[in-house]
């Protein structure tokens, strides 16, 4: 928890990520807990991967991670572009 509490009050993004989903536990990462910890302790970017590495994999797991960040209270994620965040609604 003091990893999440470091990155969070540094303004360092957390990544949801659909890859678990083709792996053996079969599901998106991190667990709820991590992302509720990381907003408790302030954090403010939800980003979201697939550690895709063909195009068709791009969106891998995309719906079943903006399902976990929204049960876990995330209301904005963000993208980044020139490497500055861009917020956008998802709940």
């Amino acid at each position: 928890r003091e990893l999440l509490r470091i990155t969070a009050q540094n303004g360092m993004a957390l990544e949801i990520n659909g890859e678990g989903l083709v792996k053996a536990t079969k599901c998106v990462g991190p667990e709820k807990w991590v992302i509720e910890d990381y907003l408790s302790f302030g954090g403010q970017y939800i980003t979201f991967g697939s550690d895709a590495h063909l195009a068709q994999d791009l969106l891998r797991g995309y719906n079943e991670s903006m399902a976990l960040a929204r049960e876990a209270g995330v209301k904005y994620a963000v993208y980044f572009k020139e490497r500055r965040p861009h917020p956008f609604r998802i709940d």
